[in-house]
């Protein structure tokens, strides 16, 4: 998703996991309450597994990556729903696809931690904020 890159970007209707990455973004309700925005038995039981040892809360901006299916899966925490402005959303998808994490990934796919259409657009916008590069007046 760097240089030269063309963004694509469409939607499904569940998850697939056929990506180079899959950033999973989670509220801390939902790692509370263990219901995540995804179907995967394994990536579930090891989400409770970090959640369980402390290794992983859900709080805003949190990054941690796990391989499932040879691929890259980042679950990234978004904090206390109450306190997500739209604009705090669109920073942590931007953080996230700058992580260090994705830097080899050329396709990627997120899965909200919500269906709600404001939502869905800001996302849109901070994967659209992260991956945008001002190159006019770069010398060659």
């Amino acid at each position: 998703m760097r240089e030269g890159s063309c963004t694509v970007i469409s939607f499904r209707n569940s998850e697939k996991f056929d990506k180079d990455a899959t950033i999973i973004l989670v509220s801390k309700e939902q790692t509370k309450n263990k219901t995540f925005p995804f179907k995967h038995k394994k990536l579930e039981d090891d989400l409770k597994d970090l959640l369980k040892n402390g290794q992983f809360s859900g709080d805003k901006e949190e990054l941690f990556p796990l391989v499932v299916k040879g691929g890259l899966v980042l679950i990234v925490g978004l904090g206390k729903l109450e306190e997500l402005s739209l604009t705090a959303l669109r920073i942590v998808v931007k953080k996230a696809i700058l992580s260090s994490f994705l830097k080899k990934s050329k396709t990627i796919e997120i899965i909200p931690h919500s269906s709600d259409v404001k939502s869905t657009i800001a996302i849109i916008e901070g994967h659209l904020l992260g991956t945008y590069k001002w190159d006019k007046y770069k010398t060659k």
